[in-house]
């Protein structure tokens, strides 16, 4: 069961990006299900299921959704959407071969914001997240073992195990397109085997996902992922839960960046601006080299010693891609001068 976090004002997040990439055809806005912004819509919605497979010597808990229907309920999963950030995805995750390393290797991605921008969207995510783990804590009398710290909110980690242990399930090692892994799965086939792999996928100009494979994610690609929670409980009446990643579909590539439209209409608008600050100004050429257009949270480098900006080529993001700049920053960055 898909769910799309609902803002405070009633938006959904998803909405609030400002850009058309942010939506899949396959999302039909009559029956979208939301996740709620309040703690007590979360305890509605929320309820407790205990898993059978035990990978490691934790307990493992899934969280599910209640349907309202019937009483049935189905795994919550929740939609997020942001910017790809230490990239390890796969087919085998960051599996180096070696048996020592099955139960350690996992496929990962971190999610950020990308600008100060879309800084209120990230508040509310982290604020649904952190409503899972208090609702889980109050219905466990449990405490939370998850170390959040303030500077590690700036990103969100998701992640999914490679290898489960082999528990007498029938599987044969088939190839995966890496000669040397594939080897390696041979031989460590009677011990482990491969868990489901997160859905993959890209997004075409029509809305429509299509299979997408590993290797075509990269830091500052802009991303939808469906996370579920997994809930493993710890000796000591503690727990931690991790966010797994069930499916990631690439919606703009970062490599897109210089060939979109909006990024060459942008470049006018920040280069128009920084023709006019440096008519109207005497740059120094001892103290200014690297000037920085803030609204916008882009770089433009100068020559040394001031004169016009440097070619396209030379235009750098602080994150945050040029594709995805909003239209309302387009606007701000042409109506106001740096």
């Amino acid at each position: 069961m898909s769910l799309f976090i609902q803002g405070t004002d009633g938006v959904l997040l998803r909405d609030r990006w400002g850009f058309p990439e942010a939506t899949l055809a396959s999302d039909n806005p009559a029956h979208l299900s939301t996740f709620p912004p309040s703690y007590e819509g979360v305890c509605h919605l929320l309820t407790i299921c205990s898993k059978t497979n035990i990978i490691d010597k934790g307990h493992h808990t899934d969280i599910m959704a209640d349907l309202g229907d019937n009483g049935s309920s189905s795994l919550a999963i929740l939609r997020l959407q942001g910017f790809l950030k230490h990239t390890k995805i796969g087919t085998y995750g960051n599996w180096d071969g070696n048996s020592d390393n099955c139960m350690s290797a996992i496929n990962a991605i971190h999610l950020e914001p990308g600008s100060g921008a879309f800084g209120a969207i990230w508040v509310d995510t982290w604020r649904a997240i952190d409503h899972v783990r208090r609702w889980y804590g109050a219905m466990t009398h449990a405490i939370c073992a998850d170390r959040v710290r303030i500077s590690d909110m700036d990103s969100i980690r998701c992640s999914r195990r490679v290898f489960s242990r082999y528990r007498n399930e029938s599987y044969i090692a088939s190839g995966r397109g890496n000669q040397m892994l594939d080897a390696a799965l041979t031989r460590v086939s009677h011990q482990w085997y491969p868990e489901v792999p997160a859905l993959l996928g890209v997004r075409r100009s029509d809305g429509r996902v299509s299979h997408g494979h590993p290797a075509v994610f990269h830091d500052g690609d802009f991303v939808d992922i469906a996370i579920s929670f997994d809930v493993v409980e710890r000796p000591g009446n503690t727990f931690n839960l991790y966010l797994k990643l069930e499916h990631l579909v690439q919606l703009a590539a970062h490599d897109s960046l210089y060939s979109s439209v909006k990024a060459y209409l942008l470049l006018l608008l920040v280069t128009a601006d920084m023709l006019t600050v440096y008519a109207s100004h005497t740059w120094d050429p001892n103290s200014f080299y690297n000037h920085e257009c803030t609204a916008c949270n882009l770089g433009v480098r100068r020559r040394r010693g001031g004169g016009i900006p440097l070619k396209r080529s030379s235009l750098h993001y602080q994150s945050v891609p040029v594709i995805f700049t909003s239209q309302n920053e387009i606007r701000s960055i042409s109506e106001k001068r740096l």
